[in-house]
């Protein structure tokens, strides 16, 4: 499996994306965009009747009865408790226009927030949609300047808690009498009353669009991750397993050790793909999760850092050769490392689809 695919390694995309390039768009105000064409934003007027039915599957979907004017005030009268500074209502809208999920952030004491009605369609479930929301509810809370975010869960929902659990939510105490709730679970959000850095908040959305990129390629791709664009090429599942870290390391460590003098000296061999026995049974589904957890364990980490902080460096050597220097400040390489490295193998993942018989990737 070490073949060398054309474009298996980080080199071209480094080269053809220099430092200026990383940092030079402006953020936007579009909604984030999470799977292959879905988009997270704010509740709009005309989305009340699909809010509606949304929020009543939610509550179909736990196995529990509206009760309009106790647990669930907030969804007889979502327009009204999510309106303002007090909250606010997002939705997952489809390709399509459909509204299919929705997640929601209210206050509950002056620096204290909480998550609620988090809730995806299960036939869109696996495209990472939880997670774009989480990352959404969390900027949602910090410009609010919530300090500590609260949820309620059951232990049935299992994907829930490790999606919660991965943000590094830990269980509290019960806080609010909820008696469907078992797991009450707190987060301390860092920065304080303060927002994630411009530069933090840039790095994401360009990681959000790469993510989009990627998801969109492999559409359709169930039945071919052991296939490729030519002999001697990487698979689809090969793409997928260099993408993801090698097993056993971690990001945060490697980033903590970036430092204003006394570089460290981080070597980056390319063109490898780990595919480990694990990796090797993992469904297309389970790769993207994948993919998508150890970039939210690296925001978890950018999202504390100062400016100054974030102009850190370590020499990489690899990097000299297209850049002009082996100084490399942390937005540089974690751009490189999922932005430019992501984009260039959704390129490669475009010609497995052409050779299976996919059509263009919309």
């Amino acid at each position: 499996m070490g073949a060398r695919p054309r474009r298996a390694c980080a080199e071209e995309a480094i080269a053809r994306f220099p430092e200026e390039a990383l940092l030079a768009s402006k953020p936007t105000a579009a909604g984030s965009h999470a799977g292959p064409g879905y988009v997270i934003r704010r509740v709009e007027p005309r989305d009340g009747d699909a809010v509606t039915r949304e929020l009543a599957a939610y509550l179909a979907h736990i196995g529990e009865a509206l009760d309009g004017e106790g647990l669930d005030h907030d969804v007889a009268h979502w327009e009204r408790e999510y309106g303002g500074a007090a909250g606010v209502l997002l939705v997952v809208e489809s390709p399509e226009g459909a509204i299919v999920g929705t997640a929601a952030v209210r206050r509950l004491a002056p620096d204290v927030g909480e998550v609620k009605r988090m809730w995806v369609r299960p036939e869109c479930q696996g495209l990472g949609l939880g997670r774009r929301l989480m990352d959404r509810c969390l900027d949602e809370a910090r410009s609010r300047g919530f300090r500590v975010l609260r949820l309620d869960t059951e232990r049935r929902m299992q994907s829930a808690l490790r999606l919660y659990r991965s943000y590094g939510f830990t269980e509290i105490a019960d806080y609010n009498g909820n008696p469907r709730a078992e797991i009450w679970m707190e987060l301390t959000l860092r920065g304080g009353h303060g927002m994630a850095t411009a530069t933090v908040t840039e790095l994401r959305k360009k990681t959000d669009a790469a993510l989009a990129n990627l998801t969109r390629q492999l559409e359709g791709m169930e039945f071919h991750l052991e296939r490729a664009d030519a002999p001697g090429e990487w698979t689809t599942r090969q793409v997928l397993c260099h993408l993801l870290f090698e097993p056993g390391w971690a990001p945060a460590p490697v980033l903590k050790s970036f430092a204003h003098q006394d570089l460290p000296v981080i070597e980056i061999q390319p063109g490898l793909a780990a595919v480990t026995p694990e990796r090797q049974t993992m469904t297309l589904a389970e790769h993207v999760r994948a993919l998508d957890t150890q970039r939210a364990e690296v925001f978890a980490y950018l999202d504390g850092l100062s400016d100054a902080d974030l102009q850190r460096k370590a020499r990489i050597p690899l990097f000299k050769q297209f850049m002009g220097t082996d100084e490399i400040t942390i937005p540089v390489y974690v751009g490189a490392l999922f932005d430019h490295h992501w984009h260039d193998h959704a390129g490669q993942l475009a010609k497995i689809r052409a050779a299976v018989g996919l059509g263009e990737a919309k």
